[in-house]
C-alpha cells in the first residue's frame, strides 16, 4: 500500500512541477524581431502601457486568439 502512495506522491509532485514551469514559461516577458515594441503583432493596433510594462507582444484580442489556436493546435 504506501508503495501506491509513493508512487501517486511522486505522480503529483511531477505534474506540480510541470504546471509551475508551463505558468512561469507564460508570464516571461515576449520577444519577437518584427515586433516594434508599441503596436500589435498581430493587427497592428496599440498596447496599452500596462501590457507593454508586462512584457507582451500582442493586444488582449489577439492574444487570447493566439492562446486558443496553440491550445487545440499543439
Amino acid at each position: 500500500m504506501s508503495d501506491q502512495l509513493d508512487e501517486a506522491s511522486e505522480i503529483e509532485i511531477a505534474q506540480r512541477h510541470s504546471a509551475i514551469q508551463d505558468s512561469v514559461k507564460q508570464n516571461l516577458p515576449q520577444t519577437h524581431p518584427d515586433f516594434d515594441g508599441e503596436s500589435c503583432l498581430e493587427c497592428g493596433d496599440s498596447i496599452p502601457a500596462a501590457r507593454l510594462a508586462m512584457g507582451k507582444i500582442r493586444c488582449v484580442y489577439c492574444q487570447g486568439a493566439y492562446e486558443n489556436k496553440r491550445r487545440y493546435f499543439k
